[in-house]
């Protein structure tokens, strides 16, 4: 049977288990799964799985004892099944913290696909990872983490500092060159369920960053503006298109840009302040 702690969807893992199950003997279905259960619709199983409708609390509890889960097998298969249907981000990164947790006191289970791998997790989460990563290829960090952590906006601790620089070394983000640090050009792996809360996570928190950054940076360092349109979908993709380009052309300067002092952050923000006319939409 699959290990339900490499998963971060319940639905895929429902799916493998059925697949697993039906290898071996090929009269199991979802209605069998479902009797077990003791659902009383038979299909409502399969319509989970598919997407078509949520699982419940206790409805996941009843799916657990079906597969015969252990209590930490239960507890996690729970945690995962709020996971994946929680609905505003503080839901999201509070169950997937308890996933983290709870797969901390499995012992002996593997872990190949790596799906919940906390450093991985870890570099979007603290948004000053980013910084950091830039901040240590300059040429002024000695390997003084104090120096690192006063030349972070807004300052963070010597501690903090000198975890980030050993997380982006484990992750293999930058690598050490003699006695300097340069960036690598490594892929931070996650599946998309993982990166989709920690990825918003840092989002919340640079778009914070850009808020205070109006009291705290005087005007002339920044450049900070806004523009209200009324656009249709094929104008929403096209400015999408120009936005995109625009960033990768600013990653071209900025490679080429030596030497650097100093580190920004860009953000772009392109969202509806407006409802959809569903009519006007179909036209």
């Amino acid at each position: 049977m699959p290990t339900v702690f490499e998963y971060t969807d319940y639905r895929t893992y429902l799916a493998d288990c059925y697949s697993e199950k039906k290898a071996d003997n090929s009269r199991y279905s979802y209605q069998v799964l479902a009797d077990k259960a003791g659902f009383k619709d038979k299909s409502c199983i399969y319509s989970v799985v598919k997407g078509r409708r949520p699982l419940s609390t206790q409805g996941a509890f009843k799916v657990s004892q079906a597969l015969k889960h252990s209590r930490l097998e239960a507890e996690y298969f729970e945690n995962l099944v709020l996971f994946n249907q929680a609905t505003t981000l503080n839901e999201r990164s509070h169950y997937f913290d308890r996933l983290c947790q709870i797969k901390a006191r499995t012992k002996g289970v593997s872990s190949t696909a790596q799906l919940l791998h906390k450093e991985q997790y870890e570099y979007y989460a603290k948004w000053y990872n980013l910084v950091v990563r830039e901040l240590v290829t300059l040429p002024e960090f000695q390997g003084d983490y104090t120096w690192l952590a006063k030349k972070v906006f807004p300052a963070i601790t010597p501690a903090q500092a000198n975890r980030s620089v050993e997380l982006l070394l484990k992750l293999g983000l930058i690598k050490k060159k003699g006695k300097r640090y340069v960036r690598a050009s490594a892929v931070v792996a996650t599946p998309p369920e993982v990166t989709s809360v920690a990825v918003a996570n840092f989002h919340r928190s640079m778009g914070e960053r850009a808020i205070a950054a109006i009291d705290q940076i005087p005007r002339e360092q920044r450049n900070i503006t806004a523009s209200t349109v009324n656009i249709s979908e094929q104008g929403f993709e096209q400015i999408k298109k120009v936005i995109e380009d625009c960033r990768k052309t600013i990653l071209s300067i900025a490679e080429a840009d030596e030497p650097a002092d100093r580190v920004y952050q860009l953000n772009v923000q392109f969202f509806p302040v407006s409802a959809l006319d569903r009519k006007s939409s179909k036209r």
